[in-house]
């Protein structure tokens, strides 16, 4: 903005607006009225079409409500739109991430924004949107699976043509806000499938955050919007001021706009009394102001909707208003009305950075007073820097309330201000005083009027250096605290005063008290009933209290503390059930106490922390206590937020049955921790594998479990609900663990419900060994209970190998989602067992399998084919799968897989399987060979289009076929095979199958067949020495059927 003229105005057109800034309809509604609002409205909404916003002065300011009034006039005076495109650009690190054609790039965020309003965010732009969100979260932002280049290209290639294709004929609006880095209007038009506005009468309102990116973007005969007058920038702060109640009511949903108008106005009007004119106050934080805020009665005591479930248990006055302060302050910052620290301007060219910057400076809320006014009914709020005293009126705002002044801020005020000698004179007169600010004053000790202050809510000392002791400054009183009469008093801030003594007197009748903040004192000790009558104290702060060595007993009668804050202090331990009697505590922050050895009070024998079942808190915080062992929070079911650092003796940490969502990898990476448990912690959904470089010795974690179940103190256990808990188990994790850095040995389950999953096998595990005793007892219906029950339960005959659980073990059960988190895992695990899961269709795509030994796969019916590649499996041992439906084969016929180290195999039930394994399969150990119940098997060896007439079996002892009906050979080619340790074979119900495999070689001894008599009886021989290979091991002729028997009825 170019040199202020606000001080050429004549007198009576400064009065004027005065007048008017008294006038509470002006604020909300009057000032539209005004030359100055309409010329700059015209002066937005009409020109070129496409218009450029850099705000208001240096800073570029106002840019946001400079875009919101530009677009209400253009919607006003330029006729109807068919669409507004409103896009507030979210910010990146660098122009070229900006300029990009990516994710976070500009032109995407444009194009998105268009669409949205168009109606074109179509499915897949949808499913891609939700799986990069998926992925970004449970992988810390670190993998992204290549979708947002997915989702960048789907919105270039086919969403673009559509917004160019609607938008060709039709008019809009496109209102484009905190554009960061500049962009070529040309590639709007290209890249986002904008048309030029000129083309169909469009408008383009582009908001920068600087002057740089307006000058790299703008196109010839573009026109800046450019605010070069004071009174333009006087109702900007009034739109803004509405601007941000709607950001407010937005945020909060209750009550209305209007009501959130007159709130924000109260709160603004505050403020400008305490940054005036005159005013260079040391810089206020927004706790500070959001406490004065709330000590005035400004703040409503009211819960936001989004965190009510949260927080309904509790009431906690000072939590709920000071999230209402919070969303105030920010939409105050967002709409360049208050920014903190606030800096006065020294001359008119630095007066535009926010509205109250710009009020202060030239004096139009804030008046100057005389002393003598002080006592004026209509002077509410009085503040004090050097000889100067401004105040602030709001009589037009609440005539009722005109009953006296209501804060008195000497914030900063030096030893010679005529008020701080004289405050035992001013302070009996200023009886409905509310708010009494001395912070950052020369004090030597406290007015024994302040005693007077009966209405006092907020009394700050904060910095008062010089102020050794809270008692009387006057000779004439008794060595009573002037603080023992306030009984009204809400908020004390002592934060920097080193009084080393306190007596009892100062804590009289304090039972309104919700907010002490005693930090950096000098005190060693608390009085023992300090804390007796604090009834309603929320927030207990103790930073930095050096010399502190002891908290009184008392601090158990604090039934209503919701925040603890202890900082380096001495102590070593907490008064005896302080915490168990402290329900509501939702914080607490203990950091640099390097003493402490315990929460439990001086009988503890181990140096612990030791805070289980607290119902209500919501974030600990533990830093710089080296001595502590043990730390547990079992039980603290609203536990969110913890952190933890410079805990050099941890050793054990507890966590179970809290609500956390993350866990920091510093605390698992710390060097001594030996035992981390995690029991019924559903909502840890992310794990930061990553980041480790160790793991603890004993690491339990399970998703469902209340802690009553037995864990192993050898193994890491881990039963999570999803496969995305193990997202960011990428390569790098995987390299460490082969390298032997962590994780060598672990048993992890992967159910959705784990709870009602190991009911459920329970069940089936009692079921088996009714089974079992009804086979051995009803040997009769051995056929009947293989044939019925398969379906359900399988039970290993004791021929099969059975699934040996290795020090490396997933079990994987009734998963009904993709398993991406699994692949890196799974690329370590030694041994897998998969059950009942519906969303497998190639076994192989889940990982590489690079170290799996043990697999086993159940009731997985969806399961086309196990191998579908040939670069894993090549450690594999035994693979044994049952009551698969779907399955089609082992080993895709189009690659020849490298088995090097499977010994036994064994497939059941698979009633679909047409083959096994494709003729160039090296199956060099293979052992044992069992198919059972394999219906619609024709062939166990494929040809793939070799002219190899040999497979190779070396190791090969024994092959099992039950209940393989259409059986028609071994290999479809009737290939030789070799295979000279071959030694048994059990065939049950094979009825097509005519003919046994040609042997090749040497072969020591025959092959013992077992087999139906009319079955072997039926074999076709190709030679006598094809015949003389097998040895039938027949049974006895009068137990045999001739011929296979239709069975049509369990029942016999």
């Amino acid at each position: 903005m170019a040199s202020s003229s606000w001080e050429k105005w004549p007198d009576h057109v400064r009065d004027k607006w005065r007048d008017d800034l008294r006038d509470i309809d002006f604020w909300f509604n009057g000032y539209r009225k005004t030359k100055a609002y309409i010329e700059l409205v015209n002066q937005l909404a009409w020109g070129h079409y496409a218009r450029w916003n850099v705000g208001v002065g240096p800073m570029a300011s106002f840019t946001r409500a400079m875009s919101g009034m530009a677009v209400e006039g253009i919607l006003e005076h330029r006729g109807e739109f068919k669409h507004v495109i409103k896009v507030d650009v979210k910010p990146t690190a660098t122009a070229k991430e900006a300029q990009g054609r990516g994710f976070m790039s500009t032109k995407y965020q444009l194009a998105v924004a268009a669409a949205k309003e168009l109606g074109l965010l179509d499915q897949k732009y949808n499913r891609l949107k939700e799986e990069h969100d998926q992925l970004h979260y449970y992988t810390y932002g670190c993998y992204d699976g290549n979708t947002s280049e997915y989702l960048a290209s789907h919105v270039r290639y086919t969403i673009v043509p559509q917004i160019i294709k609607q938008l060709a004929v039709e008019r809009y609006l496109l209102a484009v806000e905190n554009l960061q880095w500049p962009i070529e209007p040309g590639s709007i038009a290209r890249d986002c499938g904008l048309p030029f506005p000129e083309w169909a009468n469009s408008f383009w309102l582009m908001s920068t955050t600087s002057h740089y990116s307006y000058n790299k973007s703008k196109s010839e005969g573009d026109e800046v919007i450019s605010i070069d007058k004071d009174e333009q920038v006087v109702v900007l702060t009034f739109y803004a001021l509405h601007r941000s109640a709607e950001h407010i009511f937005s945020m909060i949903r209750q009550e209305t706009k209007e009501y959130w108008h007159r709130i924000a106005l109260q709160c603004f009007h505050y403020a400008m009394a305490i940054f005036a004119k005159h005013s260079q106050v040391v810089a206020m934080t927004s706790d500070e102001l959001i406490h004065q805020w709330a000590a005035q009665g400004i703040l409503p005591h009211m819960v936001i909707k989004e965190e009510e479930e949260e927080t309904s248990t509790i009431s906690s006055k000072c939590s709920y208003v000071h999230q209402v302060g919070r969303v105030i302050h920010k939409a105050f910052q967002k709409y360049s009305l208050l920014q903190l620290p606030f800096s006065p301007a020294n001359d008119a060219n630095e007066a535009t950075s926010t509205g109250a910057q710009f009020l202060a400076y030239h004096g139009l809320i804030a008046e100057g007073i005389t002393v003598d006014e002080l006592f004026d009914d209509k002077k509410k709020w009085i503040s004090f820097s050097s000889d100067h005293v401004c105040h602030v009126s709001q009589e037009w705002l609440s005539p009722e309330e005109t009953k006296g002044a209501a804060a008195l801020i000497l914030r900063s005020c030096s030893d010679q201000s005529p008020i701080l000698s004289k405050l035992d004179n001013f302070l009996p007169k200023l009886c409905f005083l509310r708010v009494l600010d001395l912070s950052y004053t020369p004090i030597k000790a406290l007015s024994s009027s302040i005693g007077c202050l009966r209405n006092l809510r907020l009394l700050s000392l904060r910095g008062c250096l010089d102020l050794k002791n809270l008692s009387s400054s006057s000779p004439n009183t008794t060595s009573s605290s002037p603080l023992s009469t306030l009984c009204q008093l809400e908020i004390l801030d002592t934060n920097g005063v080193p009084f080393s003594h306190l007596t009892e007197d100062v804590a009289n009748k304090k039972s309104n008290l919700i907010h002490l903040d005693m930090s950096y004192s000098e005190i060693t000790s608390f009085p023992l009933t300090f804390f007796r009558d604090m009834t309603s104290l929320e927030d207990l702060i103790l930073v930095n209290c050096s010399n502190l060595v002891e908290l009184p007993t008392s601090m158990a009668l604090l039934y209503g503390l919701t925040s603890l804050e202890v900082t380096g202090t001495q102590i070593k331990y907490f008064p005896h059930k302080v915490f168990e009697e402290t329900q509501n505590l939702q914080s607490l922050k203990l950091i640099d106490n390097k003493e402490l050895i315990s929460l439990t009070g001086p009988i503890s024998r181990v140096h612990e922390i030791k805070l289980e079942g607290h119902p209500n808190l919501i974030s600990f915080l533990l830093i710089g206590a080296p001595r502590i062992r043990h730390l547990s929070l079992r039980g603290c079911i609203k536990l969110e937020s913890i952190k933890f650092k410079n805990l050099d003796a941890l050793e054990e940490l507890d966590l179970s049955g809290t609500s956390i969502a993350d866990l920091p990898a510093d605390i698992i990476n710390s060097t001594r921790l030996r035992r981390l448990l995690l029991l019924g912690v559903s909502s840890l959904r992310r794990f930061p594998w990553h980041r480790l470089v160790q793991l603890p010795d004993v690491f339990y974690l399970d998703h469902c479990s209340e802690g009553n179940t037995n864990h192993s103190n050898q193994v890491t256990q881990l039963c999570v609900t999803g496969p995305m808990f193990f997202l960011s188990f990428r390569d790098t994790v995987v390299d460490l663990v082969r390298a032997g850095r962590f994780f060598q040995s672990f048993y992890v389950q992967v159910a959705p419900y784990i709870t009602n999953s190991r009911r459920q096998e329970d069940e089936e595990d009692m079921l088996d060994c009714k089974l079992q005793e009804l086979l051995q007892n009803q040997s009769t219906y051995l056929d009947v209970y293989s044939s019925r029950f398969a379906k359900e339960i399988a039970i290993s005959s004791p021929i099969t190998v059975p699934l040996h659980r290795t020090e490396r073990h997933v079990d994987i059960t009734r998963m009904q989602e993709i398993h991406d988190g699994l692949y890196g895992l799974l690329n370590v695990t030694k041994s897998a067992s998969v059950i009942c899961d519906t969303s497998i269709w190639i076994f192989s795509f889940l990982s590489s399998f690079m170290e799996l030994e043990e697999c086993e796969l159940r009731w997985c019916h969806k399961m086309k084919g196990i191998v579908f590649d040939n670069q894993g499996s090549k450690k594999l041992r035994n693979m044994h799968i049952c009551n698969l439906n779907g399955l089609v084969w082992f080993c895709s016929e189009y690659i020849s897989c490298d088995f090097r180290g499977l010994e036994h195999l064994h497939l059941e039930d698979c009633p679909r399987l047409e083959h096994v394994v494709p003729h160039g399969t090296s199956l060099p150990c293979l052992k044992t060979l069992d198919i059972l119940f394999c219906y619609n098997l024709k062939t166990i060896f494929i040809s793939n289009d070799t002219h190899d007439e040999t497979y190779q079996l070396p190791s090969l002892q024994r092959i099992r076929l039950q209940e393989v009906p259409l059986l028609l050979h071994f290999h479809d080619k009737d290939a030789t095979m070799t295979a000279p340790m071959w030694k048994e074979l059990h065939i049950r119900g094979c009825w097509s199958l005519r003919c046994l495999p040609r042997l090749q070689g040497c072969h020591p001894e025959m092959v013992k067949v077992n087999g139906e008599r009319s079955w072997w009886s039926k074999l076709q021989w190709g030679s006598a020495v094809h015949r003389d290979n097998y040895d039938p091991k027949l049974p006895l002729e009068f137990a045999s059927f001739d011929q296979s028997a239709e069975m049509s009825s369990y029942l016999r």
